[in-house]
């Protein structure tokens, strides 16, 4: 049976030759933006990631509690205010809605992160080890 290092080496040489043919595997991109599971920062479908509903009109909420932008004057509720309990129990439950909707409000609204200058690079896995 053929050793790692071995089997390494005959993949480099296939690649050899396959490049020199012609064919050459694509690299795939090292953006986030292009990989499949990419949500963008204040789009609808990171929105429903985090469990927040925008509403129009506070009638639409059916009794939920209602949280409304200072930022874009926009009108959110949770999807599930009922789940938040498990985390803060003991709680008036209108008041720990509140407070995680004012949270993820802020998320939703805060757009991408900024990465600091002096940031040191950020760890990305080796795309042939997933």
């Amino acid at each position: 049976m053929a050793t790692t290092k071995e089997l390494e080496t005959r993949i480099r040489q296939l690649e050899a030759v396959l490049a020199n043919m012609g064919l050459a595997a694509e690299r795939a991109s090292e953006l986030p933006e292009d990989r499949p599971d990419y949500i963008a920062p204040g789009s609808p479908e990171h929105a429903a990631f985090i469990g927040l509903v925008q509403i129009d009109d506070p009638a639409e909420a059916d009794g939920r509690v209602v949280f409304t932008s200072r930022q874009t004057g926009s009108m959110y509720c949770l999807e599930d205010e009922l789940g938040i309990l498990r985390y803060y129990p003991g709680v008036d439950p209108e008041k720990a809605a509140l407070t995680v909707l004012r949270q993820k409000v802020g998320a939703f609204e805060s757009g991408p992160a900024v990465i600091p200058e002096n940031a040191p690079p950020m760890w990305t896995p080796d795309p042939a080890m997933r």
